[in-house]
């Protein structure tokens, strides 16, 4: 069968390039909604328009093929080692796509989907220490799903990025500029603007949003 793994879920961004998994290559790329997670839509087969719904998430849904030599416990090995090293659980979800008019299954190791819809919650697959130490921009990042998403981070989530704020300076500020930008332009920033003041990861690239905190 085959294996799909799942990129960014932000609503407001482009989708991103999907890396995926070591030995394993991609075949097709088909954009689908969680309500969607069920049904795979056959190549050609238009999009159905559809009412917005503020709860379903984007997700991008790729057929991979297993090289040669690897069985199916090797695929789901690496495949969840590949979510695993994604910044939040909500991102860290895939999709297995199988031939024909098979159901599409939900691969979701980490509880992603109940992090999204039930428990509002911002985690790490991993432990944020090492979530961040991956790419210290993540604690930024943060800050725009908790806005975009209503999401409340996790107490590890704030605790590390408390402690490792000072990380961020080794980000080029491009990037910082790019991710900050993408937190202003959702309906309501202020969740990610506070989350950002009461880290003190704001002190690394805007420190006046700190006394504006301490003004509310």
């Amino acid at each position: 069968g085959a294996v799909g793994g799942a990129a960014d879920v932000a609503e407001h961004d482009p989708p991103l390039a999907v890396e995926p998994v070591e030995r394993l290559r991609v075949r097709e790329v088909v954009p689908l909604r969680v309500g969607d997670r069920h049904r795979q839509r056959p190549p050609g087969e238009p999009a159905r328009d559809r009412p917005p719904d503020p709860a379903a998430t984007r997700l991008l849904a790729v057929t991979v093929l297993a090289d040669g030599g690897l069985d199916r416990n090797e695929v789901d090995a690496l495949m969840e080692a590949d979510l695993a090293r994604r910044d939040f659980t909500v991102n860290a979800m895939a999709l297995e796509l199988l031939p024909g008019d098979q159901p599409a299954t939900l691969v979701d190791p980490f509880d992603g989907l109940a992090d999204l819809l039930v428990h509002r919650r911002l985690r790490t697959p991993i432990t944020p220490q090492e979530s961040f130490s991956d790419d210290p921009l993540r604690m930024l990042r943060a800050a725009r799903f908790i806005a975009g998403y209503g999401l409340a981070p996790d107490p590890a989530v704030v605790e590390a990025v408390t402690a490792m704020r000072g990380r961020l300076d080794i980000v080029s500020a491009e990037r910082v500029r790019d991710e900050l930008s993408k937190l202003l332009v959702v309906d309501d920033p202020s969740a990610g603007l506070w989350f950002l003041a009461d880290t003190g990861l704001s002190d690394e690239f805007l420190p006046e949003l700190l006394a504006m905190r301490l003004e509310q």
